[in-house]
């Protein structure tokens, strides 16, 4: 599902102007994932923007923006698309019969199964093993892992801009702030059924920018701008990995 919602008009007449406007969409998700029954990509957003122009003079005006954005979907699960990897499921019972396989000259030669018995028939490493190429809906395929996995972001701007009518130009100044907040879980392919190998990322950065430019009128033959630009960034970036052997 998805709902939009927005409003915008003057506050102070012929001054100030504002406007709001919130997303909000949701998804089940359409490819299922074989073994936890749950859909591997069911998604939802919630966003706002909102902005303030405040028109001063006829030589100066303040532009105001605020912004969020939050997202909450899976995460890692485009590596074990069937029917690309896993001869069974994780630590499950074999899948049906194969699908699919790599063309003998992909350099995983004829490994690539979705099936259990009917595989190791079909596919033999070392030997011209393929089945044709497969248009199959992403429905009907699914993927395959032991987990769902998560991946929760968050992305939050501010941005000031000024502009000044001068004699020799429009003098801009810009002011940005900038933060990203995310998480991101899942399973990441292992050529074993019965193992799980866990990757987890953390990701936290945050910005400040300031440009300041300076541009000649639009009604001379020759133009020009002339500025400057710096930004400030603060990253902190983190990644486990954990192999589960026994379930």
């Amino acid at each position: 599902g998805k709902v939009q919602a927005g409003i915008s008009g003057p506050l102070v007449e012929d001054s100030l102007y504002g406007r709001v406007a919130l997303s909000y969409r949701d998804s089940d998700g359409v490819r299922p994932n074989r073994v936890t029954g749950n859909n591997a990509d069911a998604a939802e957003n919630f966003s706002g923007r909102a902005r303030l122009i405040w028109e001063a003079s006829d030589t100066f005006e303040a532009d105001l923006r605020l912004s969020f954005d939050d997202d909450t979907t899976r995460a890692l699960q485009f590596i074990d698309t069937a029917p690309i990897f896993h001869e069974v499921a994780p630590g499950g019972p074999s899948l049906g019969v194969a699908v699919g396989a790599f063309p003998a000259f992909h350099p995983f030669g004829a490994t690539a199964v979705r099936g259990g018995p009917t595989a190791s028939a079909l596919f033999v490493p070392g030997q011209a093993a393929n089945v044709g190429n497969f248009d199959i809906e992403p429905e009907t395929v699914g993927t395959q892992g032991n987990l769902d996995g998560i991946d929760e972001r968050s992305v939050y701007n501010i941005s000031l801009q000024l502009n000044w009518d001068l004699d020799i130009g429009t003098l801009t100044s810009t002011t940005s702030w900038d933060k990203i907040d995310e998480i991101a879980t899942g399973e990441q392919p292992i050529r074993t059924a019965d193992r799980t190998q866990v990757n987890t990322q953390w990701r936290f950065s945050e910005a400040i920018s300031q440009e300041l430019r300076l541009t000649s009128p639009d009604d001379q033959p020759l133009r020009w701008i002339a500025g400057g630009y710096i930004v400030q960034t603060d990253t902190f970036l983190n990644a486990t990995t954990l192999l589960d052997s026994n379930g």
